[in-house]
């Protein structure tokens, strides 16, 4: 890491603006799995700063990663505005991968704005680029947005169905950070359907395939569906809050904070607080 930091410094001051943009358009996908959120998207703004108005593969890159990081750190508007730059570059050059990408973005991005039924349109033409272009693993995560857009707009059925299906494609083809996030949905689904003992054995599942995974970013979301699953079905309010205080703490250390993560906190939370006591919820937080 320190490497590529002495790395991205030195190019950025011999003035090599299009190779900053190369490395740091390449590096976004670590940036945001490790847990250096913050740092990636301060990365990538200043280096599409310096590089002006290029219109360049590289530039079109590194507006994907700035896209998808401004996306994670709660930067919703960011997120369209970057996406949006990128898939027109995405598209000028015929690059159907980044097309693709930048299309999923927008997708989630999409949702957040309450624009649902063209979060459909944009997820639906991203799975089919990524099947056209045989990147199986793309498909398992195009899939799990589409998913996602079916949950928001409230068929609950049809997300569950398409996120079971999902599960086992990715468990077959062994891709372990779809796996995770699959897991995860679909233990909110199970708790929106009054599922009990199907939500906390889903969360359970996640939570440790997010520690097997190791990505501080979704170990972090893991452990925000944990609290809100334990807490929404009176199991351990204590536990919750001990879970959402952890997220805290990597949220402070990684610059992860995605709306939808947000308000899930805030309503999980609030019920937490309904449940225990002041010294109690202040002994657990702690």
């Amino acid at each position: 890491h320190d490497n590529l930091r002495a790395a991205l410094d030195h190019l950025a001051a011999a003035g090599e603006t299009e190779l900053v943009l190369r490395l740091t358009g390449a590096l976004a996908d670590f940036w945001h799995y490790a847990g250096h959120v913050a740092e990636g998207r301060r990365r990538l703004e200043t280096a599409l700063r310096a590089g002006g108005v290029s219109t360049t593969p590289a530039r079109a890159w590194a507006l994907l990663g700035a896209a998808s990081l401004a996306y994670g750190s709660g930067d919703v508007s960011a997120a369209m505005s970057l996406g949006a730059q990128s898939l027109a570059l995405q598209r000028r050059f015929g690059d159907p991968s980044g097309t693709a990408l930048a299309l999923n973005i927008l997708v989630v991005a999409a949702i957040e704005e309450g624009d649902l039924e063209r979060a459909q349109q944009l997820a639906e033409e991203s799975l089919e680029l990524f099947r056209e272009a045989g990147e199986d693993e793309m498909v398992v995560a195009a899939t799990r947005t589409l998913g996602f857009v079916h949950y928001s707009r409230g068929d609950l059925e049809r997300a569950r169905a398409l996120h079971e299906a999902n599960l086992q494609r990715a468990r077959e083809l062994g891709f372990k950070e779809p796996e995770a996030g699959t897991l995860g949905s679909l233990s909110i689904i199970a708790a929106d359907q009054g599922r009990a003992e199907d939500a906390v054995l889903l969360v359970r599942e996640n939570v440790s395939v997010a520690r097997d995974l190791g990505s501080l970013q979704v170990i972090a979301q893991s452990l925000c569906r944990a609290a809100d699953v334990l807490v929404r079905f009176r199991r351990k309010a204590d536990a919750s809050a001990r879970l959402l205080s952890c997220f805290e703490g990597l949220r402070e250390r990684i610059g992860v904070s995605e709306a939808w993560v947000a308000r899930m906190n805030e309503e999980t939370l609030a019920e937490i607080r309904r449940q225990l006591d002041e010294p109690t919820f202040a002994e657990a937080w702690q």
